[in-house]
């Protein structure tokens, strides 16, 4: 923010201070020159010091007027203390009410212009003009001074709307940093450790050996994906391998929960940003899970289509579908399809939901390639 008006408010306030403190030792050594060595000195040093005192006083009209008792009667002495009326028109203007200030700043001049015939004596243009002039310069100059304040008041209380927008942006910021991160590691665990939980119930319940071999061997992914999510959240999947070697992996996974699942990869794979692996595993990972979960499938067919600008992932199973619209309450966490769409949001993706009753369910999530790597 610009300072020049607080500085220049502060710069005129020193310098009416200075021109009272020059008028008087001007005054004083001049009256102490001509013979009257008591009243200089005392009457400057009692000027000086009521004047320095005005901060420390509560009322300051009060203080005003002492001040100008003192001077009205050093003016007696000569022409000098006389011209001390001219910061005495700066402090009228500045401590009383607009109207009072001007009309006292009206007195003060006739009593200047008064002094200078009275002690000429005679009456004299020249000593009612100058009183007058100087009066308007006081006038004019604190109408400056009183707008550059209020500008300078203005713009300091701008100042303090703006650091606490800021500080307001800034904890907004922070909130909504908090709140993101949350639904992401609630995508996460949703995606990871509670799939591998459903697969183990899944593999339990059927029974047998190899069944038992097979949650075992789940309920260490599980664990392994656990440990990844809380040090880098990082696909252990997708650990230095293929995103069609991770999603293989995941269909032989569900293979071995009775869900016939296949791969098929359309076209000449590359690679992809790893985010946008991460969203496309993520959803293979969650709509695998939801057929084996509720569709009541045998099949489902698991496409990775590599295209120019795009690549799109289409899961197809043949159970008993579903509304898309209104999809059945009661079943799984709720967050799989606005966890997956999601996901795909944050790289730029799309989602796309095909089902109805009884026949099948078709999803197709689609993420652009448009930084993919050489």
């Amino acid at each position: 923010m610009d300072t020049a008006p607080s500085s220049a408010v502060t710069v005129l306030r020193k310098a009416q201070h200075l021109l009272f403190a020059v008028l008087v030792v001007v005054a004083a050594l001049r009256t102490a020159q001509s013979g009257a060595v008591a009243v200089g000195v005392l009457g400057g040093a009692g000027l000086l010091t009521w004047y320095a005192l005005g901060g420390l006083i509560k009322s300051r009209m009060w203080w005003l007027g002492v001040l100008v008792a003192e001077w009205v009667a050093l003016s007696v002495y000569g022409t000098d203390w006389v011209w001390v009326a001219f910061a005495l028109f700066f402090l009228c203007l500045r401590v009383l009410p607009a109207p009072v200030g001007q009309v006292a700043v009206g007195v003060l001049t006739l009593i200047a212009a008064a002094g200078f015939m009275w002690h000429r004596q005679s009456l004299d243009l020249a000593a009612v003009v100058g009183p007058a002039i100087g009066a308007a310069v006081a006038i004019v100059m604190t109408a400056v001074y009183d707008t550059m304040r209020a500008d300078a008041d203005a713009r300091a209380e701008l100042l303090r709307e703006l650091l606490a927008a800021q500080q307001e942006l800034r904890e907004s910021e922070r909130r909504a940093g908090v709140t993101g991160e949350r639904e992401r590691l609630a995508r996460e665990i949703h995606d990871t450790i509670t799939q591998g939980l459903s697969s183990i119930v899944f593999l339990l319940q059927a029974g047998g050996s190899a069944h038992v071999s097979a949650a075992l061997n789940t309920a260490q992914l599980s664990l392994e994906e656990s440990r990844r999510l809380i040090r880098a959240l990082t696909p252990i999947e997708l650990d230095g391998r293929p995103l069609a070697d991770a999603l293989k992996r995941v269909t032989q996974e569900s293979a071995q929960v009775g869900l016939d699942a296949t791969l098929v990869i359309d076209g000449i794979p590359y690679s992809l940003p790893t985010p946008s692996e991460v969203a496309l595993l993520r959803v293979a990972q969650g709509a695998l899970a939801n057929v084996r979960a509720h569709a009541g499938a045998q099949h489902a067919r698991v496409t990775l289509a590599y295209q120019p600008g795009e690549v799109r992932l289409d899961i197809a199973d043949d159970g008993r579908g579903f509304d898309p619209d209104a999809p059945p309450a009661g079943q799984g966490s709720g967050i799989g399809l606005s966890s997956m769409r999601g996901r795909l949001r944050e790289v730029g993706g799309t989602l796309i939901v095909e089902s109805s009753p009884g026949e099948g369910t078709a999803l197709s999530a689609t993420v652009p390639a448009a930084e993919v790597s050489a």
